[in-house]
């Protein structure tokens, strides 16, 4: 292809569990600030969710890619059937999407793991794939012999590309980190004050406030921040505790456990769930505290770089991309997985020590605009799909 074409890149966003996580707004941050001098970008979900109007909004083509498999009739029925659904019929979706709109780049937003029918459908249009690697984890041998037909992968923490290479994953990978829109470069988002925040949710307005945001999974490590507020609640009686974040069908016993705890004492009921919500940015500007309680090592943690940019005092566990987030400790504090008892002592810590809560809250705040800055992290993105177009090309 020419110079003078604009690149037409295919995102797919391949997440089907009824949640929306930070793959979704990474994704909405990349397309929403590209080069449209350069790249036409159109995407792929695989349920509706709420950036679905948002990015129809931006003027980006979106296509609902059909994938609900059989579940009714005997084995033997709903394997053919889901064969032909789910193999059959997703391929052939898949090649007119990238046929229709003349797809010169197809980027996989999650992960190259069981995405076959993606790369087969790719490979026989020659047509490069890009694999995001934003997990932590286990590949099987389908998995690592894919990757070698991958274009390139990108890993959103050298955490993440640790894992890749322990793996012997085979495509060239390189690390590119997830930034987020700092002052100018903001999604909208109607910016209220603390008090009508608190106001909302059922918050005094003089009350201490620690937060935990992310899906509700048992990874996530939820129950370790209710237990930390349980104790930490006993001794703060104007302290509140929130809860953000949606789950999956898969995770409701989990779900229902954590509320369980919560529900063990009166302490916890000043623990609000508010479920998924949008406006993250509002709720992290109430907390005096934020908690990162992954029991698993967290890929990165867009969550973490937004408490850090608002100068919220951060508490993350002790392993994965939140280190990297954190500088090691130098802009936060890491206490080990699955430690209440370490939260507790991390909370208070920024409690009764401004001068060090203020040290960490700006030196995570400079450390995002230095180096999670997402102008940065697009200039990155956008020279990697010149690179493998070109090579394609060739």
């Amino acid at each position: 292809m020419s110079k003078e074409e604009k690149i037409k890149i295919f995102f797919i966003e391949k997440a089907y569990d009824n949640t929306v996580g930070g793959s979704h707004t990474c994704l909405y941050n990349l397309v929403s600030k590209l080069d449209m001098e350069k790249f036409i970008p159109c995407v792929g979900f695989y349920q509706n969710n709420s950036y679905v109007e948002k990015l129809v909004k931006l003027g980006v083509a979106v296509h609902l890619i059909g994938w609900k498999p059989v579940v009714c009739g005997n084995v033997l029925v709903r394997k053919m059937r889901n064969w032909y659904r789910l193999v059959y019929m997703h391929r052939k979706e898949l090649g007119k999407i990238i046929t229709r709109n003349e797809i010169d780049l197809v980027v996989l937003n999650n992960t190259i793991a069981n995405c076959d029918d993606i790369v087969d459908v790719c490979r026989r249009m020659q047509v490069p794939v890009i694999a995001y690697e934003r997990g932590y984890l286990e590949y099987s041998g389908s998995d690592i012999r894919l990757s070698e037909r991958v274009q390139s992968a990108i890993a959103v923490s050298y955490a993440v590309k640790k894992n890749m290479e322990s793996q012997k994953y085979r495509a060239n990978s390189r690390v590119i980190y997830d930034g987020i829109p700092l002052d100018g470069q903001n999604i909208s988002l109607e910016m209220k004050s603390c008090d009508d925040i608190k106001l909302d949710i059922g918050i005094p307005h003089d009350s201490i406030v620690i937060g935990i945001i992310g899906n509700i999974r048992e990874w996530k490590g939820q129950e370790y921040f209710v237990r930390a507020f349980m104790a930490l609640g006993e001794k703060y009686t104007n302290m509140y505790g929130i809860v953000v974040g949606g789950h999956g069908t898969e995770d409701m016993a989990y779900y229902d456990s954590v509320k369980a705890i919560s529900e063990s004492s009166a302490v916890g009921g000043r623990i609000k769930f508010l479920g998924f919500r949008e406006d993250a940015a509002n709720l992290l500007r109430i907390m005096d505290v934020f908690v990162h309680a992954s029991i698993k090592p967290e890929p990165f943690g867009m969550v973490v770089l937004e408490a850090m940019y608002q100068k919220v005092p951060v508490i993350a566990t002790d392993f994965g991309g939140p280190v990297e987030s954190l500088d090691g400790g130098r802009c936060g504090i890491l206490v080990p997985p699955g430690d209440a008892s370490a939260i507790s002592e991390g909370v208070e810590k920024y409690l009764n020590n401004p001068a060090f809560r203020n040290e960490m809250v700006e030196r995570a705040h400079k450390r995002v605009v230095e180096v999670f800055n997402l102008r940065r992290t697009i200039s990155q993105v956008e020279d990697l799909f010149q690179e493998s177009v070109a090579a394609s090309d060739k």
